[in-house]
C-alpha cells in the first residue's frame, strides 16, 4: 500500500496538485482490534493520544479488512458515517446485502463463487464424504453455509463440521484433530484464515497424521508461511482456489529499500527486523534481543518475504488503492454544471465528503496491467480463481502450482477447467484419493441408507430377482415389465426366455422317435398287406390288425402336435387327436380280444356267440367305442376348448407357452375313457390268456395292455408335477411308449415269424398239428416235489380246427426288456455309478473347456426342470454359449452343504477367484448331494399366483435327478453387499517441526498480517474543528437524567423506509414508520422499573438512576447508531476539557430486541466492556463469550427454543414441516441448526426452508406462499418478527392458503397485531413458544398516568409519536393533508385513562417482564458494587469501584454474579455464557364461542439439569382450526408399519419414502424400519412379515392322512402275511403246499412280512437309528424275499430238467441244504453291502430347508448315493434274474406251474421299482419317503397276491384241486 501511494503521488497525471496520505493500523487478525482501529481512524486521534483533539485530514476511504469477520464489524461502524471501504481479502457472501453494507466494495471475488467452485471440485473428483473446518467468524460461517447450500442435490455429504476457536485453544484443536484422524472422510475442506491455521497445523503435524487431502479456501491456499519443506509430508497435494495473481512493478526493489531506519517510527518494521535477524534495530526497551548493526540486508533465505514473482493478496491491495485514486481522479475532473450531484453540481475538492467519493467508486472502471477493474451494483469484482496445487519444488519446499482455473463469467458447467495430469495428491500420489462413506453401489444393487446416518452412508443390497438398477447408487430397484426379467447382473431387463417343447434336443428326439414309430408301423402294415393271405395274418383277424396299425400310425404322428409353439389350432388338436386315435386303437384291440374269447367259447356245444361278432359287428363295436370319445372331445371343444396360455407362475424368469386344458373335467374324462377301454381289454385278455393254442394272441394282448396301463398310470403323477414343456414331453413320451408297447407286443412276434420263421407260418403249426396230423400240444416234463413218483406226460387237446389267437410271449418280454427305457438311460446310469469319473473329467477340462463336453447337456432339461430361479436360465445360456467350466462355477452356483472335503483337485488345478471378483470367501470343492442356486435373492424361490398373492414354490420332483447326474460341489460364495474400505495412511513422518525458529516464514506472516491490515486515506485539506462529531444521528428516544444512566434499545416503530442509495446527494436519514404500542410499552416498562428503583431508598441509597431509551425502528443501522450515541454522547461539541468529556455516558444497556441488531451493537459495545442485557435477542450465537464478552440476556437462547419446538413436533408426530425464517441472524442461525436437530431428534425433515425478506418484496413473498401452498407439509414453523408475519399474512390471505398448522417462535407468538378476525381463519389454532409471563405490580397505573412532559425536554420524538398514535391526532404544525381530511390536533392534555388502548393491556406481560428483570439485574449489580467495602473489593489491591470513577467493566463483574428473585417468584441469574434459566410457555391461538380471539397457555417447557428438556402439554385445551377438530397429519410419507421397509425416494429428503413389503423370510418388527432383517435359519417370516415364527416341520408323520394310510396298509400287509403263514402252516401236509417247496414258501412269507413292517421305519420323524435301519432293513428283507423266489424258480427248472434223460444229476445241487445255502449267501451279500454303507457313509437325519423356504423338511440323507444305488441295483439284479428264469419256465407242462406266477409277480415287482427311481428322485421331502413306502408296499402286495393268492384260493375255496392228481395234471374229468 505504501508503494502504491508513493507511486500514485509521483504520477502527476492521476492526481495533480493532490497528495495521498495514509494511516496504517494492525488489526491483529481479530475483530475487536479492527474495531478499535476503525474508531481510532474515525476519531482522528492516534491510539496513544497526542494532546487534546489534534486536527487531522478528513478520512475519505478505508482499504481493508483482511478478514471477513473484521470487515463486517468495521463496515458496521463506518456505515452511519457513509465512509466507503474497499476490502482486498474479505470474500464473505454476506457483503452482497447492500442494505446492510451500502458502502462496502472489494477487489476479491465473492465467496458465493468460491463455494460454487469448491462444490464443483468435490463433485468432479467424486469426493462424497468430506469434512468441513471453519474459523469462528462470519467468513467461515457464511462460507460453510454457502457450500452446504451448493451441495444440496449432489451426492456429497459432510461427515463433520468443526470450528477452530477465534482465540486459539489447543485442547479444542486436538479434539478437532482427533475427529480428522478417526473419520472416514479423507478430504477436508477448510475455510479459515492463515493466522488461525498456523497454530492448528502445528498441532496437527505434532500428531503425525498423514494421508489427508486438504482443500483450501483462498484465505490460505497461497500462504507462503506453509511453504517450508517440513510441511510437505502433511500438506503436500493440497488443492484449492487462489486469488488471481498479478504484477506490481518495483515491489521487489521497494521491499529491499524498506528498513526500520527509513521508517523509524513504524513499530511493525521493528517487529519485522526482529523476526528476520533476531536483533533489535533500535535500542530495545522491552526486548532481550541484541542491537542490530545496521548493515543487515535481505538475502535469499528470506524468500518467503522477498518473493514478489506472483503476488496475489498484495496485488489486490494494489488494485484497491488505484480504485480510490481513479475515483478521486474522476471526481476532480468533474465540470461544474455537469456533475452527478444535486443540480448537476460537483464535489468541492477542498471539502470532499466520503459519500461523494462512493458515487465515483460505484462508477469507476480502469485497466491495470491488462486487467479490467470495476464493481457491480453489489460492490463485487469480476469472479476469477486459479486452482492451486501444493507440490514439492526442486529445493524441497512447497510450490504453489496452478493446475486449472474457475471463471465465474462462463456459462453453467463450463466454469471449471482442471488439468488433472498435472496434479500431485496427498502422499505424493498421482491417483485421485478416495473419500466416501460407502463405496458406490454398482448397477444391479440398491442403496439401503443406514438408520441415523447421512444418505452417503449406506449398504449395497443386490436387487431381487426380477428387479434391476441400471445406474450407480440407485435408490431403489425397479420391477421389470411383465414380459421381461432381470439379467444375471440385475442391470437390465431382458425379454424373458420363452419356453415350449420346441424342436431342440428333446423335441428333435421325440420327433425322430415319433417319425420312426410311424415308419415302423407303416412298414409293418406293408408287410401285413403283402402277406395278407398267409395263415398268421388271416388267423389273427387281419381287418382289425390293419385298423390297429393305422391307428398306431396316427398315435405316433399325433405326438408332433405337442412339439412347437402352441397355437389355437394345435392346442385344440392335441388331446382330441390323441384321444380319438388311442380310443380307435384300444377299440380294435378290444374287438380282437372279444373275438378270441368268442371263438373259444363257440367250441362248446350249443354256443352261437360268434354270429354276434362278425366283421360288421366288429366294425360297429369299434365305431361306437370311438364315437363316444369323439362326442366327449366335441363337447370339450364347444364348452371350454384348450387354448394357448402364457404361464409365468412356474418360473418367474420364463414365459412358458403351454396349452391350457380349458376344462380339467373334460381332460380327465378323455383319459378316463381310454383307461376304461384299456382296463376292459386287459381283463378280457387276462381271462383268455390260458386258452390252448400255439399262438394264443390273448397273452400278447395281456402284456401289451399291461404295458399300456403301467405307462399311463405313471403318466398321471408325472404330468401333474411336470411344468411347462416338460408336461408336453411327458405326455409325448407316454404316447410314444404306449404306442411302441402295443406295436412291439402285438406285431413284432408276427413279423418275426413272417420274415424269419416262415416255416411256422402254416396252418398246421398255428393250430398245433404235426406232420402226422396229430395235435402237438406243449408237453412239460416235471418232477413232483411232494413225492418220488414221476409225472406222466400231459397232452392238451384243443379240439379240431378251431380259430386261435396266440401270443408270442417270449418275444414280447424280450422286447419290453430292451425298448422301454428312459431317454439316455445308459448315460444316466453310467453317470450315476461313476460320479468321480465325471468329476475327474471336469478336472481335466477345468482350465477353460466348454461345459458341453462334460455334463451331457441333453440331460439338463430333466436336471433343471422346475427350478424357480434365474440361475437355471444362466446355466442353460452358459451351456449354449460354451462358457468355460471355471467361469460357470464361479458365476452361477454356490454350495449349499458340504459333507466332507476332498482333494479331487490338485493345487494347480483348483479353481480360484479371479482378481477383482467380489467373491472374498471361497473354499475348495467338496462332496454334496445336489446343486442348488444361490439363496441370496429373497424372491428367487417364489412364484406369484394370478391374484397377486405370494406362495411358496415347492421344488419339483425332477430336481432330485440332479444328484443322479453329477455329484459335484461347486464352490465360491457370493457376497451381497460391498464393504466400505478406506485408504490406509501412507508416508507417515515423525518428528516435531519447530515453527518458531523459522524466521523467514514468520517474517512473511508479519508482512501479510501485521503490516497491511487496515489502511486509511487522507487528502491534505483544511482540518475539521477540534472535538467535533463526525456525524449527528437523528434518533427517536426518551431520556431522564440521573447519577447513573442506563441505556435502552426498543422497537417502537416496526419498520423503516430506506432512502435511495444513489450517493448523488448526501444520504438521507431513515424514516421510521408503523408505531408499535407493545414496543413502546417495553420502553415504558424500563422507565417504570427505573422509577420504582429510585423510589426505593434502600435499594440504591443516594443514587438516582437515569435512562436514555432509543427507538431502533426495526433497522440495524438505527440501533447501531443509537448504541454509538449512548457510548459517546450526542452533543455537537464536547466541552474542551483535558479528557474531552461531556455529558455522562451510559453504564449499561437494556436491549436490543433483534438478534442481528444485538450482535452488531455488542460488537461495538464490547470494545468498551459496556454490559448489554437483552430482553428479546435469542440467537444461540450470542452465547459465544469470546465474541460477545459483555452480553447478557433474560430470555432463553434459541438453542432451547428449537428443542422446545421439536418436542411439540414429536408429540404430534409431525415429521414433515416447512420452515420460514427472517433474513437476519435470528432466523438464519435457526435455519442452520433446525434441520439437523430435527433429524437427530426423531427423524423429521423440512419440506422447504424459505427466508422472509425485509421490506415489501411482493414477488418473493408471493413465491414463498406459493411454495407453502403446493407443499404437502401441513405444519409451518416461523422464526421471524412481527413485521415479517404482517407482510407474509397479507399474501397468505390473497392466495387464500388455509389448512395449515402454524408454529410460532417467541418473536410473534403473542403479537396482538396479528390477532384479528380477518387472520384467524388462517392463524387460528396456531401453537407457539412464548416467553414466560410475569406480573409487574404498579405497571398499569404508571402507564395510565403518563404525560407528554414526563421525560426530559431534550428529545420527545417517541412520546409525541405515541401520543399522536394513541389519540389519533397531530401536534401543531400538523400536515396540511391531515387538516384537510379533518384530523384533530393534539393538545397534550389528553388522558390515557379515558381510552381503551392496547398499550394499557398488562394481562400478558412477557417481553415486558424480561425488560423488568434486565433493569433489576443492572440495578442489583450496581447495588452490590456500591456496597463494596474498601480493602475487600474484587479489583486490584482489593479495591472497590466508586460512583465517580465507575467503569463499565467493573459493573460487569458484579452483573455476572447476581442472583435475586423477583416479586413474581422467578429466580434471576446468568450462567457462564450470560444466558438466563430457560423456560417457555406453550401458547395456542383460539377463537372463543363469542367470536373473541384469545391466546391461552396450554403447556410449559422447562430445562432440567437431570431430565433435559421437559414439556408438559394439556392437549384437551388445544383449539384445532380444522373440521375434524383434531391434530392434523403432516408427513411426507405415512409411517411404514412393521412388515415393511422404507425405500427412500430419489432426490427427496429421507422423510419421503415408499413402504416396500419385506420379502419372504425377512421381517421388520418396528415402524419405519430401514431394512428387513433375515430370519434365523430355523425361522420364517409370519404372513404379516412382522415377526419370525418357527418354520413348519414336515416329515411323513403318523398323524397325517398319508402316513395313516401307509401305516394301515403296512400293518394290513403284515397281517395278511401272518394269516397266509397260518393257513400254510395249518395245511402244510397238503399236496399243494408240499409240491411248491413249502420251506421256501414259509421263508418267503416271513421275508414279505418283514418287507411290510420295514416300511414303518420310513414313517415318523427321522432319527439316527431309523435312518440307518430303514434302507438296511428294506434291502435285506427284499433280498431275502427275492432270493427265495429265485431259488424256487431254479428248483422248478431243475426238476423239469431232471426229467430228461441224463438230467437227474442236476437235482443234487438243489437239495434243501443247497437251497438254504443259496438264500443265505445271496442275502449275506446284501448284508455286507449294508454294513459297508453304514460304516463308510451312514444315512443321517437332515434338516432340509432348501425344498421350501418356510418349512424344515426332516429327511434321511442317504449318506452315500453309491451305497444306496448298489443296494437297489443288487435287488434289481436278483429280481431280473428271477424274472428271466421264471419266463423261461412259464410254458413247462403242469396244471399248476408256479413259474407263470413268479413271472407275473417279478414283472410287477420290476415295473414298480423301475417307476420308483424317477419318482423318488423327483419327489421332495416326505414325498420321497412316501414314494419309497408305496413302492415297498406295492411290490410286497404284488408278490403276496401273485404268489400266494392262487394257492390260498385253492386251499380254502377249491380243496378238490388240492390233490396230488390234480397237481400232477390228471384232471378230474379224466
Amino acid at each position: 500500500m505504501i508503494l502504491t501511494v508513493d507511486e500514485i503521488n509521483q504520477n502527476k497525471e492521476l492526481l495533480p496538485n493532490h497528495t495521498l496520505g495514509y494511516k496504517i493500523f494492525d488489526s491483529c487478525a481479530y475483530p475487536l482490534t479492527g474495531q478499535r482501529a476503525a474508531l481510532a481512524v474515525l476519531n482522528g486521534v492516534t491510539e496513544e493520544g497526542h494532546g487534546v483533539c489534534g486536527g487531522a485530514s478528513p478520512l475519505l476511504a478505508i482499504i481493508g479488512e483482511s478478514g471477513s469477520a473484521q470487515s463486517i464489524v468495521v463496515s458496521r461502524i463506518l456505515r452511519p458515517f457513509r465512509i466507503p471501504m474497499i476490502s482486498y481479502f474479505s470474500s464473505c457472501a454476506c457483503f452482497t446485502d447492500r442494505q446492510k453494507y451500502p458502502t462496502f466494495f472489494r477487489v476479491i471475488p465473492n465467496d458465493d463463487y468460491q463455494v460454487k467452485a469448491l462444490a464443483q471440485l468435490l463433485v468432479h473428483f467424486n469426493w462424497t464424504w468430506v469434512g468441513l473446518i471453519r474459523g469462528d467468524h462470519e467468513y467461515g460461517r457464511f462460507a460453510v453455509q454457502g457450500l452446504l447450500r451448493e451441495l444440496q442435490g449432489t451426492k456429497v455429504c459432510v461427515a463433520y463440521t468443526e470450528m477452530i476457536p477465534l482465540l486459539y485453544n489447543q485442547q479444542r484443536a486436538l479434539e478437532i484433530i482427533q475427529v480428522i484422524r478417526t473419520s472416514r472422510a479423507k478430504v477436508v475442506v477448510v475455510f479459515s484464515a492463515e493466522g488461525e491455521m498456523t497454530p492448528f497445523l502445528r498441532d496437527y503435524m505434532e500428531q503425525n497424521i498423514t494421508g489427508i487431502q486438504w482443500v483450501a479456501s483462498e484465505a490460505w491456499v497461497t500462504a507462503s508461511v506453509f511453504s517450508g519443506s517440513v510441511y510437505y509430508p502433511y500438506l503436500g497435494g493440497t488443492i484449492g482456489f487462489g486469488i488471481k495473481t498479478g504484477y506490481i512493478p518495483g515491489l521487489g526493489d521497494f521491499i529491499q529499500r524498506v528498513t526500520p531506519y527509513v521508517y523509524p517510527s513504524n513499530p511493525l518494521m521493528q517487529e519485522l527486523w526482529e523476526a528476520l535477524y533476531g536483533c533489535a534495530p533500535v535500542s530495545p526497551s522491552d526486548s532481550d534481543l541484541p542491537l542490530c548493526s545496521g548493515d543487515e540486508t535481505l538475502l535469499e533465505k528470506h524468500a518467503a518475504y522477498m518473493n514478489t514473482s506472483s503476488p496475489r493478496v498484495a496485488y489486490n491491495v494494489y488494485k484497491a488503492v488505484y480504485a480510490v485514486a481513479h475515483s478521486l481522479h474522476n471526481l476532480f475532473l468533474c465540470q461544474p454544471g455537469a456533475g452527478p450531484f444535486e443540480n448537476n453540481s460537483c464535489a468541492q475538492s477542498t471539502n470532499i465528503h466520503p459519500w461523494q467519493l462512493q458515487q465515483y467508486l460505484q462508477e469507476v472502471e480502469f485497466t491495470i496491467n491488462g486487467e479490467e477493474v470495476n464493481f457491480d451494483l453489489k460492490g463485487d469484482s469480476i469472479p476469477y480463481y486459479d486452482i492451486i496445487n501444493w507440490q514439492r519444488g526442486a529445493s524441497g519446499n512447497i510450490e504453489f502450482v496452478p493446475v486449472g482455473l474457475f471463471d465465474g463469467t462462463k456459462a453453467a458447467g463450463q466454469e471449471l477447467v482442471i488439468k488433472e495430469d498435472r496434479i500431485v495428491w496427498a502422499g505424493h500420489q498421482s491417483k485421485v484419493p478416495v473419500s466416501v462413506c460407502s463405496d458406490s453401489c454398482a448397477p444391479g444393487s440398491r442403496k439401503a441408507v443406514r438408520r441415523g446416518e447421512l444418505v452417503c452412508c449406506f449398504d449395497c443390497v443386490p436387487c431381487d430377482s426380477g428387479k434391476i438398477s441400471n445406474e450407480t447408487d440407485s435408490i431403489e430397484c425397479r420391477e421389470c415389465p411383465e414380459d421381461f426379467w432381470s439379467n444375471s447382473d440385475r442391470t437390465a431387463c431382458i425379454p424373458k426366455e420363452v419356453e415350449f417343447l420346441a424342436y431342440d434336443t428333446v423335441g428333435i428326439v421325440l420327433t425322430v422317435i415319433s417319425v420312426v414309430g410311424a415308419c415302423l408301423t407303416i412298414a409293418v402294415l406293408v408287410i401285413f398287406i403283402y402277406h395278407r393271405n398267409t395263415p398268421i395274418i388271416r388267423m389273427n383277424n387281419s381287418e382289425l390288425s390293419f385298423f390297429i396299425l393305422l391307428s398306431l400310425t396316427l398315435c405316433f404322428l399325433c405326438c408332433l402336435v405337442f412339439i412347437g409353439e402352441p397355437t389355437a389350432w394345435s392346442c385344440m388338436l392335441r388331446h382330441t387327436v390323441f384321444s380319438i386315435t388311442f380310443s380307435l386303437c384300444i377299440s380294435c384291440i378290444l374287438g380282437k380280444t372279444l373275438v378270441v374269447l368268442a371263438a373259444f367259447t363257440a367250441t362248446r356245444p350249443g354256443n352261437n356267440l360268434m354270429k354276434w361278432l362278425g366283421p360288421k359287428q366288429q366294425r360297429a363295436i369299434i365305431f361306437i367305442s370311438t364315437l363316444v370319445q369323439v362326442v366327449i372331445c366335441v363337447a370339450w371343444l364347444i364348452d371350454a376348448p384348450p387354448h394357448p396360455f402364457r404361464n409365468m407362475e412356474y418360473e418367474r424368469s420364463k414365459i412358458i407357452l403351454e396349452c391350457s386344458n380349458g376344462s380339467s373335467l373334460a381332460f380327465w374324462c378323455v383319459l378316463g375313457y381310454i383307461g376304461l377301454q384299456a382296463g376292459l381289454c386287459f381283463l378280457l385278455a387276462f381271462l383268455a390268456r390260458n386258452l390252448p393254442g400255439n399262438f394264443n394272441e390273448a397273452k400278447v394282448i395281456t402284456f401289451s395292455i399291461l404295458i399300456f396301463c403301467a405307462v399311463w398310470l405313471a403318466f398321471i403323477p408325472a404330468y401333474i408335477s411336470s411344468p411347462g414343456n416338460y408336461a408336453d414331453a411327458v405326455e409325448s413320451f407316454a404316447i410314444l411308449a404306449s404306442s411302441f408297447g402295443l406295436l412291439l407286443c402285438l406285431f413284432v412276434p408276427k413279423c418275426y415269424i413272417i420274415l424269419l420263421k416262415p416255416e411256422k407260418n402254416t396252418k398246421q403249426h398255428l393250430i398245433g398239428k404235426d406232420k402226422k396230423g396229430m395235435l402237438k400240444g406243449p408237453t412239460v416234463c416235471a418232477t413232483a416235489l411232494v413225492g418220488e413218483e414221476e409225472a406222466s406226460p400231459i397232452t392238451a387237446d384243443t379240439g379240431p380246427n378251431h380259430f386261435m389267437t396266440l401270443l408270442p410271449g417270449s418275444v414280447a418280454l424280450k422286447a419290453i426288456s430292451t425298448t422301454i427305457v428312459f431317454p439316455r438311460t445308459q448315460e444316466i446310469q453310467r453317470t450315476k455309478v461313476m460320479p468321480n469319473a465325471v468329476w475327474r473329467s471336469m478336472q481335466d477340462h477345468s482350465d477353460g473347456a466348454p461345459i458341453n463336453d462334460l455334463l451331457y447337456p441333453e440331460l439338463l432339461p430333466f436336471c433343471l426342470r422346475g427350478i424357480k430361479v434365474p440361475n437355471r436360465l444362466q446355466l442353460k445360456r452358459a451351456l449354449d454359449s460354451s462358457l468355460p467350466v471355471h467361469q460357470l462355477i464361479h458365476s452361477h452356483w454356490i454350495p449349499i452343504s458340504i459333507k466332507r472335503h476332498t482333494n479331487l483337485l490338485s493345487s494347480a488345478e483348483a479353481l480360484t477367484v479371479e482378481k477383482g471378483s467380489s467373491n472374498k470367501n471361497s473354499f475348495r470343492p467338496g462332496i454334496t448331494d445336489c446343486w442348488m442356486p444361490s439363496p441370496r435373492a429373497p424372491t428367487q424361490e417364489l412364484k406369484r399366483s394370478r391374484s397377486g398373492s405370494v406362495t411358496h414354490a415347492s421344488l419339483p420332483t425332477h430336481c432330485r435327478l440332479r444328484a443322479a447326474l453329477v455329484r459335484v460341489v461347486l464352490w465360491g460364495k457370493s457376497i451381497d453387499e460391498l464393504e466400505s474400505r478406506l485408504h490406509s495412511y501412507r508416508d507417515r513422518c515423525t518428528g516435531v517441526v519447530d515453527l518458531v525458529t523459522n524466521r523467514v516464514m514468520w517474517a512473511h506472516y508479519l508482512y501479510i498480517k501485521l503490516s497491511v491490515m487496515l489502511f486509511c486515506f487522507c487528502v491534505t485539506s483544511h482540518c475539521s474543528p477540534p472535538c467535533e462529531l463526525r456525524r449527528q444521528f437523528h434518533l427517536n428516544g426518551v431520556h431522564k437524567s440521573g447519577d447513573v444512566i442506563l441505556g435502552g434499545l426498543f422497537e417502537v416503530h416496526y419498520t423503516s423506509v430506506f432512502p435511495e442509495l444513489t450517493f448523488t446527494s448526501e444520504p438521507q436519514h431513515l424514516k421510521c414508520q408503523g408505531f408499535d404500542p407493545p414496543g413502546f410499552r417495553h420502553a415504558m416498562t424500563m422507565a417504570f422499573a427505573v422509577e420504582e428503583i429510585n423510589q426505593n431508598s434502600d435499594f440504591l441509597p443516594n443514587v438516582t438512576l437515569g435512562y436514555s431509551l432509543y427507538d431502533n425502528c426495526a433497522t440495524l443501522v438505527t440501533g447501531f447508531s443509537a448504541a454509538l450515541s449512548m457510548a459517546s454522547g450526542q452533543e455537537d461539541k464536547f466541552l474542551l476539557r483535558d479528557d474531552c468529556t461531556g455529558t455522562k455516558s451510559v453504564l449499561g444497556i437494556v436491549g436490543d430486541s433483534f438478534s442481528t441488531f444485538t450482535i452488531a451493537t455488542s460488537d461495538v459495545i464490547g470494545l468498551f466492556r459496556l454490559p448489554l442485557v437483552s430482553y428479546f435477542a435469542t440467537c444461540s450465537c450470542l452465547s459465544n463469550r469470546q465474541k460477545f464478552p459483555s452480553f447478557f440476556r433474560t430470555i432463553p437462547s434459541d438453542a432451547f427454543q428449537v428443542q422446545a419446538m421439536i418436542q411439540i413436533l414429536k408429540r404430534f408426530g409431525w415429521r414433515w414441516a416447512g420452515l420460514l425464517v427472517s433474513d437476519d441472524d435470528y432466523g438464519l442461525h435457526v435455519a442452520r441448526s433446525f434441520p439437523s436437530d430435527l433429524a437427530q431428534a426423531y427423524g423429521g425433515c423440512l419440506a422447504y426452508t424459505e427466508v422472509l425478506p425485509w421490506g415489501e418484496d411482493q414477488a418473493e413473498l408471493s413465491r414463498i406462499v406459493n411454495v407453502m401452498k403446493k407443499s404437502t407439509a401441513r405444519v409451518v414453523i416461523v422464526f421471524a418478527h412481527q413485521i415479517h408475519m404482517i407482510q407474509l399474512m397479507k399474501e397468505v390471505v390473497v392466495q387464500n392458503v388455509t389448512g395449515l398448522q402454524w408454529i410460532a417462535s417467541e418473536a410473534w407468538t403473542t403479537a396482538t397485531v396479528l390477532q384479528t378476525p380477518q387472520l384467524m381463519p388462517y392463524l387460528g389454532g396456531a401453537l407457539g413458544i412464548a416467553i414466560r409471563r410475569g406480573e409487574i405490580p404498579g405497571l398499569k397505573d404508571f402507564l395510565s398516568k403518563l404525560q407528554l412532559n414526563f421525560f426530559d425536554d431534550r428529545t420527545g420524538n417517541d412520546m409525541v409519536c405515541f401520543w399522536e398514535h394513541t389519540f389519533e391526532c397531530r401536534f401543531a404544525p400538523a400536515p396540511a393533508e391531515w387538516l384537510k381530511a379533518g384530523g384533530a390536533l393534539c393538545t397534550g392534555h389528553e388522558d390515557l385513562q379515558n381510552i381503551d388502548t392496547e398499550f394499557l393491556d398488562v394481562s400478558n406481560l412477557r417481553p415486558e417482564y424480561n425488560v423488568y428483570k434486565a433493569v433489576y439485574a443492572l440495578a442489583h449489580a450496581l447495588g452490590q458494587l456500591l456496597r463494596c467495602e474498601p480493602g475487600r473489593g474484587p479489583f486490584s489491591g482489593n479495591s472497590c469501584a466508586t460512583l465517580h470513577t465507575l467503569e463499565p467493566w467493573q459493573l460487569m463483574y458484579y452483573l455476572e454474579n447476581i442472583n435475586f428473585t423477583t416479586s413474581f417468584g422467578d429466580e434471576v441469574s446468568f450462567d457462564e455464557n450470560g444466558d438466563a434459566l430457560p423456560a417457555y410457555d406453550v401458547m395456542n391461538w383460539m377463537v372463543l364461542p363469542d367470536g373473541e380471539i384469545a391466546v391461552q397457555n396450554v403447556g410449559v417447557v422447562k430445562k432440567s439439569a437431570f431430565k433435559g428438556e421437559a414439556m408438559t402439554l394439556d392437549e384437551d385445551k388445544i383449539f384445532w382450526n380444522f373440521q375434524f377438530k383434531g391434530a392434523p397429519v403432516s408427513v411426507c410419507s405415512v409411517s411404514c408399519p412393521p412388515g415393511t421397509r422404507m425405500a427412500q425416494k430419489k432426490g427427496e429428503p429421507v422423510c419421503c419414502f415408499d413402504c416396500i413389503p419385506c420379502s419372504d423370510g425377512k421381517i421388520s418388527n418396528t415402524t419405519d424400519s430401514m431394512d428387513c432383517g433375515v430370519c434365523p435359519e430355523d425361522f420364517w417370516s409370519s404372513p404379516a412379515r412382522d415377526q419370525c415364527v418357527p418354520k413348519k416341520t414336515e416329515f411323513l408323520s403318523y398323524h397325517e392322512p398319508l402316513g395313516i394310510c401307509l401305516t394301515t396298509a403296512s400293518l394290513l400287509g403284515a397281517f395278511i402275511c401272518a394269516v397266509v403263514f397260518g393257513i400254510f402252516t395249518y395245511h402244510r401236509s397238503t399236496p399243494l403246499v408240499r409240491a411248491n417247496n413249502s420251506e421256501m414258501s414259509f421263508l418267503l412269507l416271513v421275508s414279505l412280512k418283514l418287507c411290510f413292517l420295514c416300511s414303518l421305519l420310513f414313517i415318523g420323524r427321522p432319527r439316527l437309528w431309523t435312518c440307518q435301519l430303514r434302507h438296511a432293513a428294506f434291502g435285506i428283507s427284499f433280498v431275502l424275499c427275492v432270493s427265495c423266489i429265485l431259488v424256487k424258480t431254479m428248483v422248478v427248472l431243475a426238476v423239469f430238467k431232471a426229467s430228461k434223460p441224463g438230467g437227474g444229476a442236476t437235482l443234487k445241487w438243489f437239495g434243501a441244504l443247497q437251497q438254504r445255502g443259496t438264500v443265505f449267501a445271496l442275502t449275506s451279500v446284501q448284508a455286507v453291502i449294508c454294513v459297508a454303507w453304514l460304516v463308510s457313509a451312514s444315512p443321517t437325519p437332515h434338516k432340509n430347508i432348501k425344498y421350501h423356504n418356510d418349512k424344515i423338511v426332516y429327511e434321511c440323507v442317504v449318506g452315500s448315493t453309491m451305497g444306496f444305488a448298489v443296494l437297489l441295483g443288487y435287488i434289481g439284479l436278483l429280481a431280473l434274474l428271477s424274472f428271466m428264469l421264471a419266463f423261461l419256465a412259464r410254458n413247462l407242462p403242469d396244471n399248476f406251474n408256479e413259474a407263470k406266477l413268479i413271472t407275473f409277480s417279478m414283472l410287477m415287482f420290476c415295473a414298480v421299482w423301475v417307476a420308483f427311481v424317477p419318482a423318488y428322485v423327483n419327489s421332495p421331502g416326505k414325498y420321497a419317503d412316501a414314494v419309497e413306502v408305496f413302492a415297498i408296499l406295492a411290490s410286497s402286495f404284488g408278490l403276496l397276491v401273485a404268489l400266494f393268492g392262487p394257492k390260498c384260493y385253492i386251499i380254502l375255496l377249491r380243496p378238490e384241486r388240492n390233490t396230488k392228481k390234480a397237481i400232477m395234471g390228471h384232471g378230474i374229468n379224466t
